[in-house]
């Protein structure tokens, strides 16, 4: 992904309008709109912005998955953590999961819910070009 279409969205969101946004870039407003474009297309098709008027706002559900996050962010911070960037290590990636899914079972008012198939995940992790490797995966979640 690319790291300036995050960015352009960042902005976008927070000013709410394509030209004044690309101004503040220093980008063409085309190019900010194709960004977006693209944007959308990488994350499967999801529409980010809905226009109104002359403006444009976040879509319901992506403010939402924003908000929610934020929130995940101060839960995470209660226990010490600074969940804003990615994890460091095996047993941040594992304590990342978890505050996410604390949170989704806190959505959920408690109601009981599976983790699912996250092991499967994390033994990716463990073999991808990341700085962990198999032990510390299992270590992190408890498996040596």
């Amino acid at each position: 992904m690319n790291y300036n279409y995050l960015r352009y969205f960042s902005v976008l969101a927070q000013v709410e309008h394509y030209t004044l946004a690309a101004a503040r870039l220093g980008i063409s407003q085309p190019s900010l709109s194709s960004a977006i474009h693209h944007l959308e297309d990488e994350l499967g098709g999801i529409k980010l912005f809905e226009k109104t008027g002359r403006n444009i706002r976040l879509t319901e559900e992506v403010y939402k998955q924003i908000d929610f996050l934020g929130k995940l962010k101060e839960m995470a911070a209660i226990y010490g953590y600074d969940i804003s960037g990615p994890a460091k290590n095996a047993r941040e990636a594992v304590q990342w999961t978890y505050f996410g899914y604390l949170g989704a079972i806190k959505e959920q008012n408690g109601a009981a819910m599976s983790l699912g198939r996250v092991a499967t995940f994390f033994d990716i992790l463990s073999t991808s070009n990341t700085p962990y490797n198999t032990s510390q995966v299992e270590l992190a979640l408890g498996k040596t």
